[in-house]
């Protein structure tokens, strides 16, 4: 079975003072990061194949990822950007979005997203919201975001309700707190977004969780990892990097193997799964 990472950025150094969501003082992150060098990465965690994501809240983002995604059989897809909480522009935004497809690397188009960090999500039930995640979803796209508080976790699952049609990726894991007295409350807000057939997860860590951590810690991860899986089972369950941000606190493989060490109980057919199969089928791609 195909081996995929469902979560990962590459960026010029030109861009790092416009990715609004890197900590401050962090020195791992201020440079470039390249195909070659994430081509390394795969290589040693023994991967075939990736998805590429979005980094840069802006439309200039869209023409980066499909020039990586040219150079690079191994990225089999791209998520992109459109401005979707602004109601002057998400529609517009999604249709140039779509018209990426006719530029190299535009073929490997998959889906979209911004990110939201703690904002709210009002915008999902206004008509110009809906109006841009029908287009994606009527295009074929995935929408990739972050639930983190109790409103945002009901705006999406409301999004998968009423258009049962958008397949829904949750990243990272909806930000898990790491801390015990908050576990319920987290894997209460993963049950009502598991309870929709149109919503999947990424078994990954942000940069939230990776900037309260003083050092990588796979045993404290697992117990999330195998809670997302118990909620959302084999088939909407990926397994993801979220390289290079994942290198504050470890590498790849180191990184990977965490993760995969949550799924030493599963059985061959669903880990594989998980480690790539999930990802294939949920953002509609094939291994070249």
């Amino acid at each position: 079975m195909t081996k995929v990472d469902s979560h990962h950025h590459l960026w010029p150094a030109e861009v790092i003072g416009r990715q609004d969501w890197r900590p401050a003082e962090d020195e791992v992150l201020r440079r470039a990061f390249d195909v070659a060098e994430y081509h390394d990465a795969l290589d040693a965690s023994a991967l075939d194949g990736s998805i590429l994501m979005q980094s840069v809240d802006a439309m200039d983002e869209n023409q980066r990822l499909a020039a990586y995604a040219a150079t690079s059989e191994r990225i089999l897809g791209w998520v992109g950007y459109a401005d979707l909480p602004d109601p002057a522009r998400a529609l517009d935004d999604v249709g140039a979005l779509v018209r990426m497809r006719e530029a190299p690397g535009g073929d490997k188009l998959v889906g979209l997203r911004c990110l939201v960090g703690s904002d709210p999500m009002s915008w999902t039930a206004e008509a110009a919201g809906i109006a841009a995640l029908q287009r994606a979803a009527d295009e074929g796209l995935v929408w990739d975001t972050v639930p983190i508080t109790d409103a945002q976790t009901d705006a999406v699952a409301a999004v998968a309700q009423r258009l049962p049609h958008l397949r829904i990726v949750v990243d990272h894991l909806a930000s898990p707190p790491m801390v015990t007295d908050a576990f319920d409350a987290w894997r209460n807000r993963l049950q009502r977004l598991a309870a929709q057939p149109n919503v999947a997860v990424k078994l990954s860590v942000g940069v939230a969780v990776l900037q309260r951590w003083e050092r990588w810690d796979a045993a404290a991860l697992r117990p999330y990892v195998q809670t997302a899986i118990e909620l959302f089972g084999a088939r909407r369950s990926m397994l993801a990097s979220n390289w290079p941000v994942v290198l504050l606190r470890a590498s790849h493989a180191q990184a990977w193997s965490g993760v995969i060490e949550a799924l030493a109980d599963m059985d061959g057919q669903d880990r594989a799964r998980v480690e790539g199969g999930t990802a294939l089928d949920w953002y509609g791609v094939t291994r070249s």
